[in-house]
């Protein structure tokens, strides 16, 4: 069910693409500046592979093994409910040669060449897994995913099964015959030297993400296929025809889902790219693909895909997450010398970019696997009857609590990226007595919290959401 929420809003409030008709911004709106290629970690964490300790199983495992989806945009809407607004859909053409008309920045419209020519992102499902157990934050907050979910650590080999990418797919209403393609090529690396995916940092990023350094995995590029590439490499097609038009999902658009089937190591992460690849004829540089308004009885010139991407903040940067990879990648043609090679990850940007994260989710199974039930402690009943009101919040939140014997007992709010944005001592209290600690909401942002009670160093946590009205 959140899933589809998320997709309602995330797909209409990038607009009415069903109709096909809404022009994107100009391709060198797009582009901003970015910086020359990063700096490879030849002896980052054993020749840049990424940290493999053998983490404790958490608490509260279960059988092993299960398979889950895994999606960043989702856990981004969860951190920020504006994140669905901060949606796009830029026109995508493998080759760098084919028109479309573009909305101009003082008005009216400009033709240009769609420069847009392929996308993807690095994958990481141990996003918020480190030491003994999962923090509370990443795809591992028990309070927001579904109780079972399996748990992947950096000693967990895995499969990815399936994965999907959304966006919008339009063709020319007159040419029926035509049958594109939406090409997908998967890879996976530790880091190191030798894997299809080594480690890059960039340096003199704390401005911008609070950090110096700002390290990812790279995604190298095929300059002939236009995809990604590699010695692990796995390609897998889905075809447009008519059909795929009135093939909808939730908000008007498409999801192009295919079936994966890739074995990955332990203490690796995956590397996802997407390539649209025309079944029509056209004269580069002249044949219009995307005329959208200002022809909007028959908007495609050619049968084209829009993917969907989000900007983390609107007019700022994405999250950076250190020891993480959940990384946005595009490929723009012709591009910089300096990155011909490799996708350019969105943290290369010195200026806020819009397409900081695609709308991608990945299917992963797991063999060896556990699950978290629960981050709270309940084998010694120390709390009792732990609630939160009113839920959502406006301006105050009441946590109320009842201990069952004698102890020291704080209370704290924390967000989705593990901050703590409140927290009251409650002191010393007796054996049976309730009592409430009152927080004042007024000044959080909107969004899904956390509420901790925690009494001799035993914790429930639980979830509440604050929507100012």
């Amino acid at each position: 069910m959140m899933k589809k929420l998320f997709l309602l809003s995330a797909l209409g409030a990038i607009g009415a693409f069903s109709a096909s008709a809404q022009l994107a911004i100009g391709t060198s709106m797009l582009r901003n500046d970015f910086m020359p290629k990063a700096k490879f970690e030849a002896s980052k964490m054993a020749d840049g592979t990424i940290t493999s300790t053998a983490d404790p199983i958490p608490n509260g495992k279960t059988t092993a093994g299960g398979s889950r989806w895994y999606s960043y945009t989702e856990y981004c809407a969860l951190l920020d409910v504006a994140f669905v607004n901060n949606g796009s859909s830029p026109y995508l053409w493998n080759k760098g040669d084919g028109m479309g008309i573009y909305a101009a920045a003082g008005g009216g419209v400009v033709a240009d060449t769609i420069q847009f020519a392929s996308y993807g992102m690095t994958f990481d499902p141990v996003f918020g897994v480190t030491g003994t157990k999962p923090t509370l934050s990443g795809f591992n907050e028990p309070t927001v995913y579904p109780k079972g979910s399996i748990v992947v650590r950096r000693t967990d080999a895995y499969v990815i099964d399936s994965v999907v990418a959304y966006g919008f797919y339009g063709r020319n209403n007159t040419r029926t015959a035509p049958v594109d393609t939406l090409r997908f090529t998967i890879v996976y690396g530790d880091g190191s030297s030798t894997s299809d995916m080594g480690s890059y940092y960039f340096a003199g990023m704390t401005s911008s993400y609070g950090y110096d350094t700002v390290r990812f995995l790279g995604i190298m590029h095929d300059t002939v296929k236009n995809t990604a590439r590699g010695t692990t490499l796995v390609k897998k097609d889905i075809y447009l025809t008519t059909a795929k038009l009135t093939d909808t999902i939730l908000g008007g658009g498409h999801a192009f889902k295919i079936p994966v089937g890739l074995n990955v190591p332990a203490g690796n992460v995956v590397g996802i790219a997407v390539t649209f690849i025309t079944g029509d004829t056209y004269t580069p540089y002249v044949d219009t693909i995307f005329y959208g308004s200002a022809r909007s009885s028959n908007p495609f010139g050619r049968g084209m895909v829009r993917p969907s991407f989000f900007e983390q903040t609107a007019g700022g940067f994405p999250k950076y997450y250190p020891n993480y990879y959940n990384v946005g990648f595009v490929k723009f043609l012709p591009e910089s010398a300096s990155w011909s090679g490799d996708y350019v990850p969105s943290y290369a940007y010195t200026a806020p970019f819009t397409l900081e994260i695609p709308n991608i989710d990945v299917k992963v199974s797991c063999a060896t696997c556990n699950t978290i039930q629960e981050l709270a402690i309940t084998d010694a009943a120390i709390l009792d009857k732990v609630g939160a009101y009113p839920n959502p919040s406006n301006t105050e939140l009441n946590v109320p609590f009842t201990l069952l014997e004698k102890a020291n007992v704080t209370v704290s709010l924390t967000n989705m990226v593990g901050q703590v944005v409140a927290t009251e001592n409650m002191g010393s209290l007796n054996a049976g007595q309730k009592a409430t600690a009152t927080f004042n909401t007024s000044n959080l942002a909107a969004g899904i919290y956390l509420y901790t009670v925690e009494a001799n160093g035993q914790r429930v946590t639980n979830r509440f959401t604050v929507a100012h009205y």
